[in-house]
């Protein structure tokens, strides 16, 4: 397994302490793209059918573990137009994690008219690039796509944007790209759900603090933004505070989702995204609950607001709630976190003394770390200092008839055997592989005898043929019984 800590280094007003972040990228074996990305499925949904440009030796895409939660998120994925191996060290030079390594293009004598010249080692994205006007050549994309089925109506997930074109890039047309899009019905075209409520698409140049070389390039969004001035040891130069998304979709429909990331203009200086573990879920209705500066005690309008939900998860005892704690920016980001948890803790102790399981809560402290607008603003802090509680239908609450309904939509199937002829190993991928169902796989032999019989839990498998007799064989895909694909593949010495 390839593991590589990535060390982050906090630096206080006197001192100085380390903060880890573990970085794990796959290995084609237990950690492989699909089991890392599907580490994103959280509450009221199921997330399948996994794919990426990626390999299993990529270097653009891995997990990552925060235990000082230096980022505001635990644990998550991350997708890089970069080498994730390079972020380890000290911000000191502004394209270390390029695949052209060297401290600023100008050491190669290059001028930024000349970035574009710069020959692509990868693929950019064609829908990326739709996105944008066709006006950017991109570089390095990383993209992963998957299918989901919500069971509520809206969809949401948590995330941060980072870059090492932060500041100096700020204001111009070398802004690294990247995409959350959506399809499905309701959905014309493909939809980008990472903009802001502008409508601007997030990138350096809608999320800044300006740029220091540019008197008219003004800050943009600025309570959204952190520069990276060595108080984290991350190679990105800026990011974002954690954002999020919410988009409208329809229960028990299947959409398509597609994450990509690409450098944009040029190759040199790289971008990253970080998705918060379990953070993407499906909720039907969200509860904004008030708190005065300072205080972590419930109103009496929030109390009415508690009581108005409980009646509705008195007729809904399946629900999950998803609880969360902010505040606004005033104070450290450690008494923030304090004063966060203190307001859940009230939230939950009442909501409990109203006779709601403990067992379907889920906590989530944010202190600081994800405002709703700008805490530049009384205003704007009275709408940052909130706790937050979405009502989650549970998985383990849809009933048979409409778990039947799911699979039937959207069978599993083969989708494909490689190689093909195959001489020693051979990998099958599935379509539409979900957690409702067990799967088996039966090889046949040239005689119609079963060779293999291989239980099926992700969307692919590797088995090896050495040893078989050369010839044609049969792949069989079954669920309770029912066959529901089969494709032949070819042995040969």
């Amino acid at each position: 397994m390839k593991l590589i800590t990535v060390i982050f280094l906090l630096i206080g007003i006197n001192t100085f302490a380390q903060k880890k972040i573990k970085i794990k990228s796959p290995n084609g074996k237990s950690r492989t793209i699909e089991s890392i990305v599907k580490t994103l499925e959280g509450e009221g949904l199921i997330l399948y059918n996994i794919t990426s440009n990626q390999t299993n030796s990529t270097n653009q895409l891995a997990s990552f573990y925060d235990k000082k939660y230096s980022l505001a998120m635990r644990e998550g994925i991350l997708m890089s137009t970069g080498s994730v191996e390079n972020i380890n060290v000290v911000n000191t030079k502004s394209n270390a994690t390029g695949e052209t390594a060297h401290s600023s293009l100008e050491e190669k004598g290059l001028k930024m008219a000349e970035v574009t010249d710069i020959e692509p080692s990868k693929s950019g994205d064609d829908d990326l690039a739709a996105e944008l006007g066709n006006k950017l050549i991109l570089y390095d994309a990383c993209v992963i796509e998957m299918d989901i089925i919500p069971l509520g109506d809206t969809l949401t997930f948590r995330y941060l944007f980072a870059s090492e074109e932060y500041d100096e890039f700020v204001c111009s047309d070398f802004n690294d790209a990247f995409a959350f899009f959506i399809s499905g019905e309701g959905i014309s075209t493909k939809k980008n759900m990472a903009i802001l409520d502008n409508g601007a698409r997030i990138s350096i140049n809608s999320i800044n603090n300006g740029n220091p070389e540019n008197e008219k390039c003004i800050p943009q969004n600025a309570s959204f933004y952190n520069k990276n001035n060595g108080q984290i040891a991350l190679e990105y130069d800026g990011f974002t505070r954690t954002l999020e998304i919410k988009q409208p979709v329809k229960a028990f429909t299947k959409y398509h989702l597609k994450l990509v990331i690409a450098d944009a203009s040029d190759k040199v200086y790289d971008s990253g995204v970080f998705i918060e573990s379990k953070s993407v879920i499906s909720y039907n209705k969200k509860y904004i609950i008030p708190f005065n500066t300072d205080d972590d005690l419930l109103s009496e309008k929030s109390k009415d607001i508690l009581s108005a939900m409980m009646e509705i998860t008195e007729n809904h005892p399946e629900y999950m709630l998803e609880i969360s704690g902010h505040t606004d920016s005033d104070g450290s980001d450690e008494y923030n976190l304090s004063l966060s948890e203190n307001r859940i803790e009230h939230v939950v102790n009442y909501i409990s003394s109203q006779g709601f399981s403990d067992e379907n809560i889920i906590k989530i402290n944010r202190g600081e770390s994800l405002p709703l607008t700008t805490n530049k603003t009384d205003k704007g802090k009275k709408t940052n200092r909130r706790v937050e509680i979405k009502l989650i239908p549970s998985i383990n609450s849809v009933s048979k008839k409409e778990k039947t309904a799911i699979v039937q939509a959207y069978p599993a199937s083969i989708k494909s055997i490689n190689p093909n002829p195959v001489k020693n190993n051979a990998s099958i991928v599935f379509s539409r592989i979900n957690t409702l169902k067990e799967y088996t796989l039966i090889i046949l032999g040239l005689n119609g005898k079963q060779l293999k019989e291989i239980k099926v839990s992700t969307s692919n498998i590797n088995f090896n043929v050495e040893g078989w007799v050369p010839g044609i064989y049969n792949a069989t895909l079954l669920s309770e019984g029912k066959v529901l694909d089969n494709k032949k593949f070819v042995v040969v010495r």
